[in-house]
């Protein structure tokens, strides 16, 4: 087998970028809405909002720490990357929908909620769908070839 005869690696392709652009924009949206509750402490802790300000704090360093994980695996187009995004993506999804109907301390009838929750569903087959369409661009793992060994005949 020759240097030719092995597989070479697909180029990145623009999806890539976007979004590693995109997660990394999401972990800096988690940043400073983690931030934000560090500069209102006072007046959360004061009004006690549900579940409570550790909630948010833990929540927000969570997603910020995955979602800029999930930027950087990206770029550096680890193998794994596509599976932990798509897996980081549904657990968003899923804590979204979680802190909207049940842990609000308002919740609105689930007749105002359909359109969010299709443009929710939408966004997400959207992110899934491009995560399995990066699998190729990945670097795969290494394999190490071994040499050539000429036998007998070939020496002649």
């Amino acid at each position: 087998m020759t240097d030719t005869d092995r597989p070479t690696e697909k180029a990145p392709s623009a999806l890539l970028f976007v979004f590693a652009t995109l997660f990394l924009g999401i972990a800096v949206t988690h940043l400073l809405a983690l931030r934000m509750t560090f500069v209102s402490w006072n007046w959360l802790r004061a009004f006690e909002i549900a579940p409570g300000t550790t909630y948010l704090v833990y929540k927000n360093i969570f997603f910020a720490l995955g979602f800029l994980i999930a930027a950087i695996a990206l770029l550096f187009r680890k193998r794994w990357a596509p599976l932990y995004s798509s897996i980081l993506s549904v657990l968003m999804v899923a804590w979204f929908w979680l802190d909207r109907t049940i842990l609000n301390q308002s919740p609105l009838p689930f007749s105002q909620h359909w359109f969010l929750l299709v443009l929710t569903f939408l966004s997400l087959g959207l992110t899934l769908v491009s995560m399995v369409l990066l699998v190729p661009c990945m670097r795969q793992k290494k394999q190490v070839l071994p040499p050539l060994e000429l036998n007998d005949e070939t020496q002649e």
